[in-house]
């Protein structure tokens, strides 16, 4: 079976807050979801944390009370309160585990190192799955 190429890759990005899921989806370039992770101070940072998702996650997101299911190619689940990132991504695994991309994945090394530095610096805890 061949690969599914980067441009076809599904992702989602979910972010918990007071009970409710906002979560953003990638039907194309799902990677994208993870390397978002990296910006996740800048939520901590917003005087309102509503305004901090809304500007990171932009208009096009769903609110729910329900976790979105887990079938996208990239799927990050991120609880604001426990400080825990969920995920099945490469990416995040790469960047957790500080190993280097892969010349082929459509990320590079300084967005590995920026996103580890994000999840380090508000000391957050990671669970890999896949």
């Amino acid at each position: 079976m061949e690969p599914m190429s980067a441009e076809r890759v599904t992702g989602s990005l979910s972010i918990k807050f007071e009970g409710l899921h906002h979560t953003l989806h990638f039907a194309a370039q799902g990677w994208i979801a993870a390397d978002m992770v990296q910006y996740l101070e800048e939520v901590y940072r917003a005087e309102d944390p509503r305004v901090g998702i809304l500007k990171l996650l932009g208009y096009t997101m769903e609110i729910g009370a329900e976790a979105p299911p887990r079938n996208a190619a990239h799927w990050v689940e991120i609880d604001l309160a426990g400080r825990v990132l969920s995920t099945n991504s490469d990416l995040l695994r790469k960047a957790v585990r500080r190993i280097e991309p892969d010349p082929r994945d459509p990320y590079h090394g300084p967005a590995l190192d920026r996103i580890h530095a994000a999840l380090d610096g508000l000391d957050f805890t990671v669970d890999l799955y896949g």
